[in-house]
């Protein structure tokens, strides 16, 4: 009886597409794509991976299908025939592509496991599945995680009356080879030379460190700023400027960007081409507790970075070797009665948005 059925709806099927002013195909592709082309029309049910799309009879080939994935990136394929279409494959995956700003892709960036496409069109960040990221841990593995109080940056970070980022909005990854990453002499020669961004390839990695406010940590040349943020003043020897706690973390981004069998990195696209603005919602990205014990117990200050690789540059002795090329994005200042409400805090060029909240 099925068999039945169903030869019957392929039958009706195809008599009502021979029937109709226009071509239809029906294409099995992953959830939450966009295709756009000249006269085309997507059927899809939210969250289906079934799309009916149609043009009109008249339709001229060659043309040019562009199909965009769920959080951005897009691939183009120029459409010779309808079977061309019915015959299409949609590859998705990690890119691989070294070019910060790539114009075209093989394949659709794959959408980070941890983000949920809501129907109104927003993205959700499970973040209490991140196993990183829920609270913060990143400084664990700094420099100096054991000296003094630091280490209460963790232990005494109990999930109540805490600050939490609720939103981003990215505009720029800072994954970009016109950015400056060193201008002055060479370690090795002394010579004069300029350094701009290297090859980083799509994903940028946006990090965050929360201080205790003091008011000279804005006035900080960016050298000092990034090693006070990462734990690692003793190596450029400012101990004595050092935050009585401090907490670091990374903001997880969109797209799958690593995998292995322990944790998968989710971080930030290509903003020049692929997504230029990328916007995502957390539930329990918690940055700072206030209860820590630190004399200004209301006032933060909320370092903001993209992380650069900069080993390659030491290791060819053009750069010293604890200089950090970092793209520093942002200083915000917070007090607590601010965030009773959620708060959005913008950079100065406007490229980078954070909501953030104080959670009970």
């Amino acid at each position: 009886m099925k068999v039945v059925l169903v030869t019957f709806f392929l039958i009706l099927f195809s008599f009502t597409v021979w029937a109709l002013p226009f071509h239809v195909v029906l294409l099995k592709a992953p959830p939450h794509l966009s295709f756009e082309a000249q006269g085309l029309s997507v059927k899809n049910e939210f969250g289906s991976s079934l799309y009916f799309l149609s043009w009109q009879k008249n339709l001229s080939f060659p043309f040019v299908l562009k199909i965009i994935g769920s959080e951005g990136g897009f691939i183009e394929k120029k459409v010779f025939s309808l079977n061309d279409i019915k015959n299409l494959r949609i590859p998705i995956g990690i890119i691989t592509n070294k070019n910060p700003n790539p114009p075209s892709l093989s394949s659709l960036p794959l959408p980070c496991p941890r983000v949920e496409k809501k129907e109104d069109g927003s993205s959700f960040y499970k973040t209490l599945e991140d196993i990183l990221n829920k609270t913060p841990t990143a400084q664990l593995l700094d420099p100096d995680f054991l000296e003094g109080i630091q280490y209460k940056s963790y232990s005494h970070f109990d999930e109540k009356n805490v600050l939490a980022i609720t939103k981003v909005i990215l505009r720029y990854d800072y994954e970009n080879n016109r950015i400056i990453d060193y201008e002055g002499p060479s370690f090795k020669t002394g010579k004069k030379q300029v350094i701009y961004e290297g090859e980083g390839g799509f994903y940028a990695n946006l990090h965050y460190a929360v201080v205790p406010y003091y008011k000279g940590i804005p006035r900080m040349d960016r050298q000092t700023l990034l090693h006070l943020a990462q734990g690692k003043l003793s190596e450029i020897d400012k101990d004595n400027l050092k935050p009585e706690l401090r907490t670091h973390s990374f903001i997880p981004g969109p797209f799958l960007a690593k995998q292995d069998y322990i944790y998968q990195q989710c971080e930030w696209g290509d903003t020049t081409y692929q997504a230029p603005v990328q916007e995502l919602q957390y539930d329990h990205l918690f940055i700072w507790d206030w209860d820590l014990p630190t004399k200004k117990k209301e006032h933060v200050l909320i370092i903001v970075w993209e992380g650069d690789e900069e080993d390659w540059l030491i290791q060819d002795q053009m750069i010293h070797p604890f200089y950090l090329t970092d793209d520093l994005i942002a200083v915000f200042e917070v007090n607590r009665a601010e965030t009773l409400k959620p708060l959005t805090l913008i950079n100065l060029d406007q490229t980078l948005e954070i909501t953030v909240l104080t959670r009970q």
